[in-house]
């Protein structure tokens, strides 16, 4: 069988349960998964898909590729995205922010008001929010203390939390943080955040799923000179 352009030799390929997908990496390399043994269909494989990775207009994640098939019968990508945003893109997060929330609901008055909330009081925080367009989140650390244990600022919190709904708390400052996450990277509908005990923002990671579709045009186009057997 003669094939003498991409796309109907991926399409074969896929139709025989050969070619799955790719799983992109983090600094754009992929590795194919496939069941083809073949070195050479692997290597022009290879050169397939580096075009359509590094070609113009295409703005990957790093995530898992899957090959399906969209309503037309035409091939397309099912991708599972899964990025650090943080190393990529920066921090979209103030902490000054997210400490002011903590001192307006508990009602502080023991912090000074010209010095930096980050160097008065600490939060430790580990946040797990599947999907951004749901209220279900997983909040498995959730701490808040002044910057020196015993401190005046240290026994205020303590003193708050025995008659404050902590739920209040907890669910304004994830709002903030799911508001910010929006505003920045909505194309990840999915994240993970860890605050330290130092108030240092990440690993923030982000995860989501998308549908790549229009694969025809771009390997139909491509020409290639390839017989299987």
């Amino acid at each position: 069988m003669k094939f003498d352009n991409a796309y109907d030799l991926i399409l074969h390929l896929f139709d025989k349960g050969l070619l799955r997908g790719i799983d992109l990496g983090i600094q754009g390399e992929f590795e194919i998964d496939s069941k083809i043994q073949d070195s050479d269909l692997l290597k022009l494989l290879n050169e397939i898909f580096g075009k359509w990775r590094w070609g113009p207009c295409v703005e990957c994640d790093e995530g898992y590729y899957d090959l399906v098939k969209d309503g037309n019968g035409e091939l397309a990508f099912s991708v599972s995205i899964s990025s650090d945003i943080l190393d990529f893109y920066g921090n979209p997060f103030e902490i000054e922010d997210i400490l002011k929330i903590i001192v307006d609901e508990l009602g502080l008055t023991k912090v000074d008001a010209e010095e930096y909330l980050e160097y008065q009081l600490v939060l430790d925080l580990e946040l797990d929010y599947p999907d951004i367009n749901k209220s279900e989140f997983d909040l498995t650390v959730f701490e808040i203390h002044g910057e020196t244990e015993g401190d005046e600022i240290d026994k205020e919190i303590l003193s708050k939390f025995k008659n404050f709904d902590v739920f209040k708390l907890k669910q304004a400052i994830v709002d903030y943080l799911v508001k910010v996450h929006k505003e920045n990277h909505e194309n990840f509908t999915g994240f993970s955040l860890l605050i330290n005990n130092r108030n240092d923002i990440g690993p923030y990671d982000g995860t989501g799923h998308e549908f790549i579709d229009g694969l025809k045009e771009f390997f139909a186009a491509y020409p290639i000179e390839y017989e299987l057997d």
